[in-house]
């Protein structure tokens, strides 16, 4: 499945840190499956993209959608690259 997550005037630092917040939370537990004595362990590739606009200023439809699009293509280098890790739009 994929998920986005909107983080509204966060840094690209910022959206680092909690992607790989989320990520590690995600990866730290697992599923317990009926009849498995052990949990299945899963993992969480994500694409993340920054953009703070200039004070008072809203990004327009095209902008946000090029992010949306910048972070998708992010997610698949993650998943391209080992899976279970965070990459960064440039």
């Amino acid at each position: 499945e994929e998920f986005v997550v909107l983080l509204t005037h966060a840094t690209r630092e910022d959206a680092a840190r909690i992607a790989e917040r989320i990520r590690a939370g995600i990866s730290s537990r697992g599923i317990m499956i009926e009849g498995s004595r052990d949990p299945l362990k899963i993992t969480a590739s994500i694409g993340a993209a920054s953009l703070v606009p200039p004070e008072r200023s809203r990004p327009t439809d095209e902008v946000k959608q090029s992010m949306l699009k910048a972070a998708d293509l992010a997610l698949y280098q993650a998943k391209e690259s080992g899976r279970n890790r965070v990459v960064l739009a440039s």
